[in-house]
């Protein structure tokens, strides 16, 4: 059915082969600082890409001046792929055929035991100079494929931003194998599994057949296979609304398929945004910060110690003198324990106010020494020193 999440999907994949790799969506919510999760099993796509230059012959015909017709060839590689036919010319004449500078294909094939698989090959010219007459210019030419696999990722992390660079990646990778086909549902499925010979036995994967043979296919005929030529007469490279083309042409296949082959994978990882609306969700754990106190209660004995001397030396101080006139620096010492008529013709005789103030006798009072002694009746006064 018409729906505008195939464009959507469509633009992650064209970003995802230019480097801009989707990323699955998560749930790490506030105020948690870090989420992680156990071990997680998904199915995705894997990806094996490698330069074949060594190995690659080419067998060419004709001339650079007129035309000359090359087919490059995979020892060892299998029959999936036709061979790949470049053509070439010096560019001298105007009204000359163009010449190729890159050219890839793809084709959806079939595996018994891993299924629906895409095989790739590409040619690209490095050097464009073509000195001899049947010499082709030199080229560089990689083969890939795309398959079903099972990815794990081993206790993945997370930041409310998005998951941590380490996390991204899988620890290991296993290819699927292909089970069955289960048409007794309404969408016929197909059903891919691993581990078959673990002990918990085997993990089943179902993909709709519909999206199985569509995937491939969309990869393989719309997007992988394509063709740079040069001309003199060539206003642009390519008259496509996406030159995918010459991205491919200039670009690293050696990552750019790979970075494909995760965009995949991660779109089916996820939901919203994302191309998997079956996409399960693993519990994990969050991690918060919490403020707490640590008492060191040993670190409380030396002033607990202290306190309790204090106090008993306090308590000491009030039974020795229970009974005794609490003396201060004040002058009212002088109406608790009198004074001679010495000290008061003294005080007095320094003030001239008809009433001594409390401030006037303190003034007065200062320089003269006096001390606390028992007159003749045994009574406490004070007399000068």
């Amino acid at each position: 059915m018409p729906n505008p999440d195939l464009l959507k999907l469509q633009a992650s994949i064209i970003n995802g082969l230019s480097g801009d790799i989707f990323q699955p969506t998560l749930e790490c919510p506030s105020p948690a600082t870090a989420c992680s999760w156990p071990e997680i099993k998904t199915m995705g796509i894997c990806s094996t890409v490698e330069d074949v230059t060594a190995i690659t012959a080419a067998n060419c015909t004709g001339n650079t001046f007129g035309q000359l017709n090359c087919t490059y060839t995979f020892p060892d590689y299998d029959d999936h792929l036709d061979p790949l036919e470049m053509t070439y010319n010096k560019q001298e004449q105007t009204f000359g055929p163009a010449s190729s500078l890159f050219l890839s294909t793809s084709s959806t094939s079939f595996a018994d035991d891993s299924g629906q698989f895409l095989a790739f090959a590409a040619v690209k010219v490095t050097d464009n100079n073509m000195p001899g007459n049947t010499t082709p210019p030199s080229t560089s030419t990689y083969r890939a494929s795309l398959f079903w696999c099972e990815l794990t990722f081993s206790s993945p992390s997370a930041a409310p931003s998005g998951l941590s660079p380490s996390s991204r990646q899988p620890t290991s990778t296993e290819p699927l194998i292909f089970a069955e086909i289960n048409s007794t549902s309404g969408s016929p499925t197909i059903i891919y599994t691993a581990g078959a010979f673990e002990d918990a036995g085997p993990r089943n994967y179902t993909v709709t057949r519909s999206f199985n043979n569509d995937i491939w296919s969309y990869l393989g005929v719309g997007l992988l296979s394509r063709s740079v030529i040069t001309h003199p007469l060539a206003g642009k490279p390519s008259d496509e609304v996406l030159d995918i083309a010459s991205f491919l042409y200039t670009t690293d296949l050696e990552t750019a398929i790979p970075n494909l082959a995760a965009t995949l994978t991660n779109q089916m990882r996820s939901v919203e945004p994302g191309d998997n609306t079956e996409a399960q969700q693993v519990r994990g754990t969050a991690f918060f910060s919490e403020t707490y106190i640590s008492v060191r209660w040993g670190w409380l004995v030396l002033p607990m110690v202290e306190i309790m001397l204090v106090a008993g030396l306090l308590v000491a101080v009030i039974v020795a003198t229970r009974h005794e006139t609490l003396v201060k620096e004040s002058v009212l010492a002088y109406f608790v324990y009198g004074a001679d008529e010495r000290i008061r013709g003294g005080l007095e005789a320094n003030s001239t106010a008809a009433v001594i103030s409390g401030d006037e006798m303190a003034e007065a009072a200062k320089g003269v020494d006096v001390k606390l002694m028992k007159d003749g009746n045994g009574a406490l006064r004070l007399r000068r020193g």
